[in-house]
């Protein structure tokens, strides 16, 4: 190789390393300063004890050279109540040293929030991530807002025939559950034989994922809640992103033969079924499994009520956003449904059922049909309407000796009458029921709507609407007066 090539060779490879060199070389100036997308992450409320979902902001070096972060660490160290991840490395409680920002390049932060409980509620829970860069010290500032509760944690189980186990804990007999700080159920809680739950006005129930509120036979549930403070029935995250989302959590239970469950001025939302209603309690006594008034069921990944031939009296009830059902009655049993809304465009995904489901029969694990009587499924001065065709089904195995009685008397009703005889409608119509946003779960009625008025007078009277308003005269179908 001749010597001038040799030489064109140690000049390019000195420049190139040269060039390098000053390309990669680091910004030392002490007025050099981060970006963030965020100075301030913030943490909807936290209940004790349970995780909130990650938030995350942006780290940003606006330089042509590469920025090297001496430190980052929390202000609150090892005891603080937040994880963070940057960039896929975990922060410990040392910090992380030595981390760099390419020019013009940026790095993902990622928090995570644990509440630990506390006499205080609720509490404002602050630290920060601070960073340290040639010298000089930034932060975003981290901020949630943490609840005490009352906790109810399984303290037994029941082991199952397949080898599983359901975890529970018991209730308290007669216990009066107070209103000042929320309740949270973990995995089921029980009212057990002969005991009585009873919630004041404004209590707030949350249920972890897969909980369940179980009223075993010959217990009894008592929801007494007001107009201006409702009973809340809720899954337990908290954040923004889990306000409307359904299936958090599993249902509430009156199981076989639990008796004189009341529920009153109530709302119940986000779960798998609202209400999982069993078998019928002494029907011929006229006292019903479940007297329900005044509640709003809404995001329901499965049914807003699922009746398993049971005896239920409904009155100023709005169901609404539900993946199967509004009201699936089955197995047959007693129902009345006056002034009631029921609206389902869910929102999730698809639904292929009609939203209001009647059957006198069901199938066996041997593949037997059985049948039990359809005694009544009244609906008066109701809205029925939904994103189907048809959202009606009367399913009868029609068996005879068997009874499959139902009723829907001056209704606003889709339905085009193709599966039930004439018999069954009295002074209904269909049409657009003009909900102001059915979207949003809002069923009041607009200006024009074809409820307005429909309704015809009941006895005994129904004297307000879910708004609080007196109804009029002659009353409009459905849950809201217009």
């Amino acid at each position: 190789m001749s010597r001038k090539i040799l030489v064109f060779i140690a000049c390019f490879t000195l420049c190139f390393g040269i060039f390098s060199c000053k390309k990669d070389k680091l910004l030392t100036d002490t007025s050099a300063r981060l970006r963030f997308s965020a100075d301030t992450l913030f943490f909807d409320t936290t209940f004790t004890t349970i995780g909130s979902t990650s938030r995350n902001f942006l780290v940003r070096n606006p330089y042509n050279q590469p920025l090297n972060i001496s430190n980052i660490h929390l202000a609150g160290g090892a005891n603080s109540p937040y994880r963070v991840n940057v960039n896929g490395s975990v922060l410990v409680a040392g910090g992380l040293q030595n981390v760099q920002i390419a020019a013009k390049d940026s790095m993902y932060v990622f928090v995570k929030v644990t509440i630990n409980p506390l006499n205080t509620n609720p509490m404002v829970v602050l630290d920060s991530i601070l960073f340290d860069v040639n010298g000089h010290n930034q932060h975003v500032i981290l901020e949630a807002i943490g609840q005490d509760v009352y906790l109810h944690k399984p303290t037994s189980y029941i082991l199952l025939s397949d080898g599983s186990s359901v975890p529970y804990s018991i209730a308290k007999c007669g216990d009066i559950w107070k209103n000042d700080k929320p309740h949270l159920i973990f995995n089921y809680l029980v009212v057990d034989s002969g005991c009585t739950l009873t919630m004041q006005p404004g209590t707030r129930v949350y249920l972890h994922s897969g909980g369940v509120l179980w009223v075993y036979k010959d217990g009894t549930l008592i929801v007494g809640g007001t107009h201006g403070q409702p009973v809340t029935f809720a899954g337990d995250r908290q954040e923004l992103d889990y306000a409307g989302v359904p299936g958090q959590w599993g249902n509430i239970w009156l199981s076989p033969l639990s008796k004189n469950n009341v529920i009153d001025w109530a709302v119940i939302k986000n779960a798998s079924v609202g209400l999982l209603v069993d078998t019928i309690n002494n029907v011929a006594s006229g006292v019903p499994t479940l007297r329900l008034t005044n509640t709003l069921i809404e995001n329901m990944s499965v049914a807003g009520i699922y009746g398993r031939g049971a005896h239920i009296v409904a009155e100023n009830v709005a169901i609404s956003n539900c993946g199967q059902f509004s009201a699936a009655l089955t197995i047959g049993g007693s129902y009345s449904f006056r002034q009631c809304s029921f609206a389902d465009y869910y929102s999730v995904s698809t639904r292929n059922t009609p939203q209001i489901l009647l059957q006198n029969y069901y199938t066996d694990i041997t593949g037997t049909v059985q049948h039990r009587n359809l005694d009544s499924a009244h609906f008066y001065n109701c809205i029925v309407d939904g994103d189907q065709t048809e959202e009606l089904k009367a399913d009868s195995n029609m068996a005879p000796g068997f009874h499959f009685r139902f009723l829907f008397d001056h209704c606003l009703l889709k339905t085009d009458n193709t599966n039930a005889v004439v018999q069954h409608f009295i002074a209904n119509i269909t049409g657009d029921p003009a909900f102001v946003s059915y979207m949003d779960n809002n069923l009041n009625l607009q200006p024009g709507s074809p409820a307005i008025g429909l309704g015809a007078p009941l006895s005994p009277p129904i004297p307000f609407d879910l708004n609080g308003h007196a109804v009029n005269n002659p009353p409009d179908a459905g849950a809201y007066q217009h």
